[in-house]
C-alpha cells in the first residue's frame, strides 16, 4: 500500500513538473525575453556624461570629507601623544627603581591606539546607487532563469527513455537540450559571482580613495571601474535576452523529439 502510494505520488509530480515546463515554454519564456529586452534598453539610455558628473561629483565630496577628517584627527592624534609624553614623563620622576620602562611603554600604546583609530575618518561613502540598482533588478532575473531553465531541464530528462541500441537520434537531441540549460544556468551563476567581485574590487579602490584622497588617478579609478560594469551590467542583460530567445527556439523546433525521442514504427523498418 504504502509503495502504490509512492507511485502514485510520484506521478503526479512528474505531472506537475510537465505542466509548469509547458507553460514556461509557451508564456514566461516569450514574456522573459521582452522583459529583458526592455531593460537592456533601459541600460542604454543612461546618459554616460551625467553618469560621470554626478559619480565625479560624489565622489570629489567625499574625497574633501576625508581630507578634512584626517586633518582633524591628526591634529587630536597629536595631542594626544603630547599629553601621552607629559604623562610617562610624570610617572618616570614618581618611580625611578623600574617603572619607567612600563610607563613608557604603555604610553606609546596609547599612543599608537589613539593614533590607528584617529586615522579612520567617519565618512561614509556610498554605492553608485545606478548600479546597485541594475545590479539588484539583474540579481532577481537570473534567479528566477535558473529557477525557470531548472523546470524544463528536469522535464526533459525525466522524458529520456531507457537505454537501447539504435534509434538514438531523438536521445541525443534531448541530451543536447540538457546540456544548453545546464550552461546557461552556469552563466548565470557566474553572472552573479561577477557582481560580488565588483564590489569588492570597488571598495578597494574606495579605501585607497579615502586613505589618500588628494590623488586625482585613485578618483578617476573609481569613475572607471563604475563604468565598466555599467557596460558589463548591459552586456549581460543581452546575453540573458539571447539565451531566453535562443532556448525557446531550440527547444521548439526540436519539441516533438523531446517528447518522443523514439518512433514506434522503428521496428518494422527491420
Amino acid at each position: 500500500m504504502a509503495e502504490a502510494d509512492a507511485i502514485k505520488k510520484n506521478d503526479e509530480l512528474r505531472e506537475a513538473i510537465s505542466a509548469k515546463a509547458k507553460e514556461v515554454l509557451s508564456v514566461r519564456m516569450p514574456e522573459k525575453v521582452l522583459v529583458m529586452h526592455k531593460m537592456w534598453e533601459t541600460i542604454g539610455e543612461v546618459d554616460l556624461a551625467t553618469f560621470h558628473q554626478e559619480l565625479s561629483d560624489s565622489i570629489r565630496s567625499t574625497a574633501n570629507d576625508c581630507r578634512v577628517a584626517l586633518t582633524k584627527r591628526t591634529l587630536d592624534a597629536e595631542s594626544a601623544s603630547d599629553a601621552a609624553s607629559v604623562h610617562v614623563g610624570k610617572k618616570r620622576r614618581m618611580d625611578e627603581a623600574g617603572t619607567s620602562a612600563a610607563a613608557s611603554a604603555n604610553g606609546e600604546q596609547e599612543f599608537a591606539a589613539t593614533l590607528g583609530s584617529n586615522h579612520i575618518p567617519d565618512v561614509v561613502v556610498e554605492s553608485n546607487k545606478v548600479i546597485v540598482d541594475v545590479i539588484r533588478n539583474l540579481k532577481k532575473e537570473l534567479l528566477e532563469e535558473i529557477e525557470l531553465l531548472n523546470t524544463v531541464k528536469i522535464w526533459i530528462q525525466l522524458n529520456v527513455p531507457r537505454i537501447e541500441d539504435g534509434n538514438n537520434f531523438g536521445v541525443g537531441i534531448q541530451e543536447e537540450m540538457i546540456n544548453e540549460l545546464a550552461r546557461a544556468e552556469n552563466d548565470a551563476i557566474n553572472v552573479m559571482d561577477s557582481m560580488t567581485k565588483y564590489y569588492v574590487s570597488r571598495a578597494k579602490v574606495v579605501s585607497k580613495l579615502m586613505k589618500y584622497p588628494t590623488l586625482e588617478d585613485y578618483r578617476r579609478s573609481v569613475l572607471e571601474l563604475d563604468e565598466k560594469e555599467l557596460v558589463n551590467l548591459r552586456m549581460c542583460v543581452l546575453d540573458l535576452r539571447n539565451t531566453y530567445a535562443i532556448l525557446y527556439d531550440l527547444i521548439h523546433k526540436n519539441k516533438d523529439k523531446i517528447e518522443r525521442p523514439r518512433t514506434s514504427h522503428h521496428q518494422h523498418l527491420y
